[in-house]
């Protein structure tokens, strides 16, 4: 099998480690980002003097941009001078505010390209020694990969030998479909034997072709699912003690992911986690109640309105115990319907599991 081939097998048979992407920031690694742990680790104060490079306690449009936009701005410039003056931003904005202004899609988290402002606010404060996310891949820590930091990381035929199980130095279609398409094969398969041989992945193959190939919005980087297969292939190659640093209930085969396979089942779910002690343990101020946004950690408005049966805008421990199970969170969250969680339709099960049971 080539070396492409075993790349396959490895992606099949090894999930993406999921990545701590926050150190103090994403306290329990479940890379996302709640307002709890945005106030438990930044100061906005202390934010705007590192932001505020010219020491004038004023921001112009442009400073402010860093961090807000025009109409935000607009907002907030109450004596209309077209600046933001210290005492203009400490009277009408907060943490929460950018929160809520940073999260697009309303459901109380922060992820993906939601929360980079939220990292480069932190990081001019605090320093990026806090929150490196990727260990050797992500070298900057900033939760991007770049075609750089990748190349300075991992050697393509060294991955290629190590994704290549059965040592016959090629890979069937079938094995390569696990990481490129038809279409790439065909293109790569240049004699036509419907196999990839070893000389013609290293003859047709870069780094930054995959690179290219991954990066599916061609902004130049990998980030979200985008990242997976790179990060499957590097632990294929070098092992996931060089690189992971997110909560060990996110590694390849732990607790959740009982098979390993990047994919979780219901069955999995059901056999790794009791719904009464994720609610218990999501309760934070023991009230015995969820209120929306309190819900938002888990459903939509939607489904919150389906479950609130006495119409008092909250949700009862009895309530959630009568209409909700596992099943119907999986489900919720099984987006394409085919079965299985994978990809960041599985980000929210292992919030929910980090939260009830830790990262131990």
């Amino acid at each position: 099998m080539t070396p492409f081939l075993l790349l396959l097998v490895a992606l099949a048979t090894a999930s993406p480690v999921k990545r701590q992407t926050g150190g103090v920031l994403d306290a329990d690694g479940d890379g996302h980002l709640t307002i709890i742990e945005i106030e438990n680790a930044m100061d906005l104060g202390e934010v705007l003097v590192a932001l505020d490079t010219d020491n004038d306690q004023h921001f112009t449009v442009d400073e402010a941009l860093q961090f807000i936009d025009h109409h935000y701005f607009n907002r907030l410039d109450t004596n209309h001078d077209h600046r933001l003056s210290f005492a203009e931003l400490q009277n009408g904005l907060t943490l929460a505010d950018l929160f809520a202004f940073y999260d697009r899609n309303g459901d109380g988290f922060l992820y993906g390209d939601e929360d980079d402002r939220i990292y480069a606010l932190y990081n001019a404060a605090y320093g990026s020694s806090l929150f490196q996310t990727g260990g050797v891949l992500d070298a900057d820590g900033d939760g991007h990969l770049t075609i750089i930091e990748i190349e300075n990381a991992m050697d393509l035929v060294e991955v290629l030998v190590a994704l290549d199980t059965d040592n016959d130095q090629h890979f069937t279609v079938d094995q390569a479909l696990q990481f490129i398409d038809h279409h790439y094969f065909n293109r790569l398969d240049t004699n036509h034997d419907h196999r990839l041989s070893f000389a013609e992945l290293q003859t047709g193959l870069t780094l930054a072709d995959l690179f290219a190939f991954y990066d599916r919005n061609g902004d130049g980087f990998l980030y979200g699912d985008e990242d997976d297969r790179i990060y499957a292939m590097y632990n294929a190659a070098y092992g996931p003690s060089v690189f992971q640093a997110g909560p060990s209930v996110f590694q390849t085969g732990g607790v959740l992911d009982a098979d390993g396979d990047g994919h979780l089942t219901i069955i999995e779910i059901e056999n790794a986690m009791d719904l009464g002690e994720v609610l218990v343990a999501l309760d934070t101020d023991n009230d015995q109640m969820f209120t929306v946004d309190e819900a938002l950690q888990f459903i939509d408005h939607h489904y919150f309105n389906r479950l609130d049966t006495n119409h008092d805008h909250r949700l009862s421990f009895a309530e959630l115990q009568n209409g909700l199970t596992l099943a119907d969170l999986f489900a919720f969250y099984d987006r394409n319907g085919d079965g299985f969680l994978y990809g960041d339709e599985d980000d929210r099960i292992y919030a929910l599991y980090n939260a009830a049971y830790g990262s131990s």
